[in-house]
């Protein structure tokens, strides 16, 4: 079988026994499909080759930006009464069903040697061909709408109790696991204060910094998170706004309009973070502080599966790490899904010179260990730091 405009053919790449192969299929749309040939079987008499036996779901269609941004179109199309989706099935002939290919033309076009985007996307040509996501903002934003549907102990939000006692001038909040951040590194009093959450939905450090006085705005990438702020906030009548965005583009806010940025750990969903610090920078009055909590990128040496079902540090990845490119497909679905949130190591380069070279002071810095893993017991899975922005005194 040869494939139109390649100058190998799938038996020169794939057959030899040598694992899992890809294809970079459209390089404006980016589109990387991975193929895994289980089993070489003799041809059967009297049917047609190549031929397609099952698939798994349809690829993006034409004119819908690319895998990157094929799971919000799935999402918006299942709510097509809002007004920022009309006209979306413009480009792709008016209809899409992604759970709905017809096997018989797929092959009608094999046989033809036609072998379009549709079909290159759709087939799973020997049993699985699945596509790498590469969109950061619309994988996580997915995959943490599903942690909250499913418990994740970063979405629950604080008790009536929590924010009693903030009202009374007893809190505290974390950025590194279970730490609570030394006092020292707020204003004097938060109350009256502007404070952006970055990165920080779940119901939790913004609910508790508005109790204190605070004005609150928490920005964050999952529409879920988010809610259970809006919850906290509506059950405790409590001055919070909530903002959906990526961390990379804080456009939706004027420059110099918060006196502290909260940031814990987050960052490590976000594959580059140069804007960030740039951005919270830009958002911060002179004088305003950064709060600041990440992974040490030394945890993401590891092995996954070793660490976390014996406890056992073996030694496996070069760093800088990430999901996607350290780890094949398969791998990640027997983990922890192909749906899970996509991760990044970040060199401390990334996150302390970063944030020197954006403009700011680092003033303050802290560690701990992994609030969950095996890492604990070996070295600190936590970094914090305080960073001032110049200007009012400092």
């Amino acid at each position: 079988m040869r494939l139109s405009g390649f100058s190998a053919s799938v038996e020169d790449v794939a057959f030899t026994g040598g694992g899992p192969g890809s294809l970079h299929h459209d390089f404006g749309d980016d589109r990387v499909h991975h193929i895994e040939v289980e089993k070489v079987l003799s041809s059967a008499s009297g049917t047609t080759y190549p031929r397609c036996l099952t698939y798994r779901r349809a690829c993006p269609p034409e004119g819908c930006g690319g895998p990157w941004g094929y799971a919000d179109f799935l999402a918006a199309i299942t709510d097509l009464q809002q007004e920022q989706y009309e006209g979306l099935f413009d480009g792709i002939g008016g209809t899409f069903d992604p759970n709905n290919l017809d096997i018989g033309a797929i092959n009608k076009h094999l046989t033809a040697r036609e072998l379009s985007a549709e079909v290159c996307g759709a087939a799973t040509m020997v049993r699985r061909m699945s596509q790498t996501p590469v969109d950061p903002v619309a994988h996580n934003r997915l995959a943490w709408d599903r942690e909250v549907e499913e418990g994740n102990e970063w979405s629950r939000p604080v008790g009536p109790e929590v924010i009693a006692k903030a009202r009374a001038g007893q809190w505290s909040i974390v950025l590194i696991g279970y730490e609570p951040v030394d006092p020292t590194w707020f204003p004097p009093e938060i109350a009256g204060r502007d404070v952006l959450c970055l990165a920080s939905g779940g119901g939790q450090q913004g609910p508790v910094l508005a109790a204190a006085g605070a004005r609150v705005t928490v920005f964050d990438n999952s529409p879920r998170q988010l809610a259970q702020d809006e919850m906290v906030a509506a059950r405790e009548g409590l001055d919070l706004r909530t903002v959906l965005g990526d961390a990379r583009d804080l456009s939706p806010l004027p420059d110099a309009s918060f006196d502290l940025v909260v940031h814990p750990v987050s960052n490590l969903f976000i594959p580059e973070l140069a804007p960030v610090w740039r951005e919270c920078h830009r958002v911060l009055r002179p004088g305003g502080t950064l709060l600041s909590g990440f992974l040490n990128p030394d945890v993401y040496l590891f092995d996954a599966e070793s660490l976390e079902a014996r406890g056992e540090l073996m030694v496996r990845h070069r760093l800088p790490y990430s999901d996607l490119t350290h780890l094949e497909p398969a791998e990640r679905e027997r983990l922890w899904g192909l749906d899970a949130p996509v991760e990044y190591s970040h060199t401390l380069s990334e996150q302390l010179g970063g944030q020197i070279a954006a403009g700011f002071a680092i003033t303050g810095f802290a560690e701990a260990p992994h609030h969950a893993e095996a890492t604990a017991g070996w070295l600190s899975g936590y970094f914090a730091t305080k960073a001032v922005k110049a200007g009012a005194g400092h």
